[in-house]
């Protein structure tokens, strides 16, 4: 079995690493730049919703691509 390039595992721990710190911290920031409280949370929200939302037709692309053609 062969195993991952290490760049690729560096990459994908600062990548993580910083995808954690930005949803830690961007709420935060809002939170100091002004915003009332329901902003924040509104703004909170809708990021984390897009995720999910975004996944479903990310999906349907995915399927319609074939196999071949990707690897």
């Amino acid at each position: 079995m062969k195993s991952l390039p290490v760049g690729f595992i560096v990459t994908t721990i600062l990548a993580s690493m910083a995808y954690s710190l930005w949803t830690t911290l961007f709420p935060i920031f809002l939170d100091a730049a002004g915003f009332r409280l329901w902003e924040v949370g509104f703004t909170s929200s809708l990021l984390f919703s897009l995720i999910f939302i975004t996944a479903l037709p990310a999906g349907f692309i995915a399927d319609l691509a074939p196999v071949r053609i990707l690897m």
